[in-house]
Parts: C-alpha cells; structure tokens; sequence
C-alpha cells in the first residue's frame, strides 16, 4: 500500500514495490482534482533513477520496500543505490553486504537481492560509495563482489555451488585445535630459489591434512567476529578467501600456509605479497616396513654414486645418507626430503638375531617403499 501525508510530505510504502510503480501511483493521485494544489513528490529521470523533489520524502520504513531503480533527493545530498544481484546461488546461502568495514545489511538466506542501498548521507559519500556484496553457505564456495554506487542500477553478479573438498562436518572442525590465522608482516621461503619472500597472512595448519586445514579456515571466514589471532582485528565473514583447494592449494596474495601434514607438501603453491607465485620443489616419502619382531633393529638408506654391486660395493661409494633409524616398535621407520633426482641407494636392516636384508634400489619421485625380510638367524647365539 502506497500512502501520502500532504502535511509532513512523507510517502509511506509498506509492502515490496518498484520506485517505477510508485512514481505511476503518485502520478497519477497527483493528477486528481483534490491533490492539483499539492507539488509532485517525484521525479523521473530515467526509468531507472527517481528524485524526490519539492521537499518530500520517504518514510524511514519505506526504503527497504522499493526495488529496481535508484533514488537521490533534489539536492543530490542522499543517494540511494539500486542493488540486484545476479547468477546461480545454491539454496540457503547468504547474502549480506559490508561498507566501510562492517556489514550493515543480511538479506537471510531467501534468494538474489533487489533493494535500495544508501551510499550518500546528508552530502557525504559513505565510504566514497564503495560496498561488497558477499554470498556465503557451509560447505559451499564462496562468491563476492565489489564495486562503487551511486545514483545507479548496479548489478552484482554472484555464484555459489557445492565444493566437494569441503565434506567434513562443523562439529569436527570445532574439536580441531592448534590451528590459528596470524596478519603481520613476516618473510617466507618457498624453497624454489627465489629466497626469503614477504607475507602477509600465516595460517598454521597444526599438523592436520591440508584438507581439513582448508575446511577449518572456510568455517572461520563464515564468523563474525575477529579470527586474527594475532593483535589485529579482522572479521571472518569479511575476510577474503586465503586459499583455493581442489586436492592442489594456492594460497591468495600474501598467504603462507605452515605446519600441515607433510605427506601434503607436494599439494600447496604460494603467492607471495607481491603476487608472485612459488612453487616449492617436490617432496618424497622414504619409508622401510619390516616385521615387529625387527623392533630396535637399525635401518639406513644411503644414496651411492653408482648402482649397487654387492661384488663391487665399498664404503666409499656412499654419497649421502638419507636414513639412519632404530626400527620403531613395529619395525618401520620413514623420512621425507626434497626430490631433486632419481638417485641410487641401498637399503639395509640389521637386528642380531635376525637375518640382515640388503637391496640395491633408485629413489624416483614417487619416493621409496621397502619392505624388508629378515628371518630368524637360527645360528646367532646370545
């Protein structure tokens, strides 16, 4: 219902209505014989832009009501923008918009927007008419834009859709601990040669997949309250994304990912704060499986300088030793180092009592797995 109160020159709109189709009602109630004494409240500009002129205005509860066209006073001291988002959103997300630092409109989680957004007040420009548009939903990928307002339609196109690396669920992500999102200026190194990098961001992972640590970081930008645990303050839900997972990581401008599983080294790239991206060099599991019975027996795996010969082999032709370990209480032990070439090895494990087990073998880039086989030597004596 559209009503006006020619005394106090308020136009009140208590139910969702176009600016067009309210600028048609008082057109045509201004046409009548009664209200040929009284000014026009609005003006057309174009189909998509209303002014109110000869001093009337809107009631303050009528602006969230009017739709698709925008608004400004005579003076051109308020300005309403016209928002309409646009695209494929999944069901139940989000939608809410932040200016000048904070969000200052939800929408729920009942579809795209189309509403009337103030970006000028009383002569000045709020945040020089700068405002993001979020969409945001658990488990889902995240979507945003940002643009500058004015006496204008702005459409504001946003997607969302299922993102099947985020599958665990929020009470098992809230019993994670050790994590934490540090801002402050810090150097990092990739490991690529480019040496020591500056950043912006540090998420430690603690210790956890880089999966998990993924899904642990989506559920924190859905907050609403600061997530800096250092002595910053930012708010999640209005953080920007820090990385893009698809089973490979690349962390956004200026953020380091540390102290994951190291089984997902391989699985990450950086961009540092100068938008360069590193790639660090590939990492490789070294691991030699042997019975129980081995416990406390030693392993070593030493890169030599030409294949194994039991015929030929010397100390000399070690290069380097990769692992050098007692067996742990099931007879395993295991490294990881940076790949940098197929080399050659040989693989021992000794235990007296035991059988030794020796194998001459290449470490390639998809590491090396050794199972090792160590019968009862039935002539050791204690």
């Amino acid at each position: 219902m559209i009503s006006y109160n020619y005394t106090t020159k308020v136009i009140t709109v208590d139910a969702t209505a176009t600016l067009r189709s309210v600028y048609s009602d008082a057109m045509a109630v201004f046409a009548s014989a009664a209200q040929m004494d009284d000014l026009i409240p609005l003006r057309a500009d174009t189909p998509t832009l209303f002014t109110l002129i000869n001093g009337w205005l809107f009631s303050a509860g009528s602006i969230q009501y009017l739709t698709s066209a925008a608004l400004q006073d005579a003076a051109v001291d308020n300005t309403w923008t016209n928002i309409q988002t646009l695209g494929s959103i999944v069901s139940g997300t989000t939608i809410y918009i932040e200016q000048d630092g904070a969000v200052v409109y939800t929408h729920g989680t009942t579809g795209h927007i189309n509403m009337l957004f103030k970006t000028k007040d009383a002569g000045t420009e709020i945040d020089s008419q700068n405002f993001t548009v979020y969409a945001r939903k658990f488990q889902q990928t995240y979507s945003s834009f940002s643009t500058t307002g004015g006496a204008i339609v702005s459409n504001v196109p946003l997607a969302t859709a299922a993102d099947p690396q985020l599958d665990i669920d929020q009470a098992t992500i809230d019993a994670y601990t050790g994590l934490t999102i540090t801002w402050g200026s810090v150097t990092k190194d990739a490991g690529d040669g480019a040496g020591v990098q500056p950043y912006g961001v540090v998420v430690d992972g603690g210790g956890l997949s880089l999966k998990q640590v993924y899904n642990w970081v989506q559920s924190e930008l859905l907050k609403a309250g600061d997530i800096d645990d250092g002595a910053g303050t930012h708010v999640g839900k209005l953080t920007t994304p820090l990385i893009t997972y698809t089973g490979t990581g690349i962390t956004a401008q200026g953020i380091w990912f540390e102290n994951f599983d190291g089984a997902d080294a391989n699985d990450i790239k950086y961009t540092d704060s100068n938008g360069v991206l590193h790639t660090p060099p590939s990492t490789v599991a070294i691991s030699v499986d042997a019975s129980s019975a081995m416990s406390g027996g030693r392993v070593v795996v030493y890169k030599l300088s030409a294949p194994y010969n039991v015929a030929t082999y010397t100390p000399a032709d070690i290069a380097d030793t990769l692992l050098e370990a007692a067996l742990d209480a099931n007879g395993n032990a295991s490294t990881t180092l940076t790949y940098v070439a197929d080399w050659d090895v040989v693989v021992r494990t000794r235990k007296a009592g035991y059988k030794p087990f020796e194998v001459g073998t290449t470490l390639t880039s998809a590491g090396l797995s050794v199972s090792s086989i160590n019968e009862a030597d039935t002539i050791y004596q204690a």
